[in-house]
Parts: structure tokens; sequence; C-alpha cells
């Protein structure tokens, strides 16, 4: 009866608070009725976000309202979805200075955000299509470690990891792919090990080579670069 009423008089920020009450009482004994509060909730939120973006849309000065709504909600999903705006629309606009600071300005204050993906995607290539790769390899470091669990972390961080070996980054490199082998499910495949390898060669971390190095012999038997591996396993010897 309590959410109807809000319903009723489209008080979605009523209707959002008193959905997230109700879903976080656990004197309720329903967790059905909990959860069903909890989805009322999240969707009159979003409204009362929709709402708000949309009569700011109206005005002559939609940019500067935007803005204003980003900097007071800071914090908030009123403030994300501002920011988020800004961001869409200096990218439709080829403004790309403002499409930078304005995703940037995102990823540094909702970095669990949803829009991730999309911001993320548009800043890497921004920064190729600028020549700043070490830029657009932290974007990719920054998306992995903020989504560990998507389905194309594991990609993105080997983008990144290959992009700091081939600026010969080296340190940064060893780290990005410590990080990727140690990924559940990551690709155990010769050509990451032995990037692996020459970035951890690179900056004398002759440990991780002979780590490294024995997962290359399991995994490519008696070939030529099992063969390497082992050579390097030897090196691994000699600087102990």
């Amino acid at each position: 009866v309590l959410l109807d009423s809000y319903a009723q008089m489209d008080d979605f920020e009523g209707l959002a608070a008193a959905g997230k009450r109700l879903a976080a009482d656990q004197r309720l004994p329903d967790p059905k009725f909990r959860a069903k509060a909890r989805t009322i909730a999240r969707n009159a939120e979003n409204r009362r976000v929709s709402d708000i973006i949309v009569a700011a849309s109206t005005k002559e000065d939609f940019g500067s309202r935007l803005e204003q709504l980003a900097t007071q909600n800071k914090g908030n999903k009123v403030g994300e979805t501002a920011l988020y705006n800004i961001f869409v629309r200096s990218r439709d606009r080829q403004d790309f200075s403002a499409m930078r600071d304005a995703g940037q300005r995102l990823l540094a204050n909702y970095p669990s955000s949803d829009k991730l993906p999309d911001v993320v995607t548009s800043l890497s290539k921004d920064a190729i299509d600028l020549c700043q790769f070490g830029e657009a390899a932290s974007f990719y470091e920054f998306y992995a470690k903020a989504k560990p669990k998507d389905e194309s972390a594991t990609s993105v961080l080997r983008a990144a990891a290959e992009m700091r070996a081939g600026l010969g980054d080296a340190q940064k490199a060893v780290l990005d792919f410590k990080n990727l082998t140690a990924r559940p499910g990551a690709p155990n495949n010769v050509s990451l090990l032995r990037s692996a390898i020459r970035a951890s060669r690179d900056v004398a971390d002759f440990a991780r080579v002979g780590d490294l190095g024995k997962s290359l012999v399991r995994g490519d038997g008696d070939s030529p670069l099992a063969r390497w591996a082992g050579y390097l396993r030897i090196s691994v010897i000699r600087h102990r």
C-alpha cells in the first residue's frame, strides 16, 4: 500500500526511498517481497533520474544544466547519469577534449558504473588514434581491474600487456602479464607465455622467467619454443 501511494503520486524519489527501506528490513519475513521492493526501488530511481535529465534537456543551456547536475549530485545516480550524458553529447559532437574530460571524471568517480565498457572503449580508441598507446593501455588496465569478472577483461588486459611490451615499458608489461596469467581461465597459450617471459627477462625477473618457462615446456612439448624455455630455465639457475 505504501509503495502504491508513492507510485500513484508519481513521487519516484519517495518510492525509491521507501522501496530501499523495505528491501533492507530484515523483520519482513518474505524474501520475495523484499526482492520485489528492491526492484521497485531501482526502477523508481531510474525513472527519477530520467525525468531530471529530460527536464534539463528542454532548457536552452542543456550543457550547462548537465554540468550543474553532475557537480551538485557527485557520487549518486543523478550525477553519474548527467556526467555520462556529457560524455555522449561531447562524443556525438566530436568534441573529443570534452569527451576525454567527462570520461576520465566518470572513471574516477564511478569506477563500478555499468557505463564503463562504452566509456573505456571510446577513450582507448581516442588515445590510439592520437598514438598515445600508454594511455590506451592504462584505460584497458583500469577496466580489467574494475570489471574482473567481465568476459572481455582477459582480452583487454592482454592488449594492455602487449602494448606495454611493445612500448618497452617492461615493468608494467610484467605486471600485466602476471595479472593475466593469474586470472581464472586465462589463456595459457604459447604466444602469451613467450611475451610474458620476454617482458620478465627485460627487467631481470629471472624467478618469473623460470616459472613461466616451466609452463611453456608443459604447453609446447618438444618444440623449439620448449627448448628455448629450457635454456631460459638454465639461465635462471645461473642468476641465482
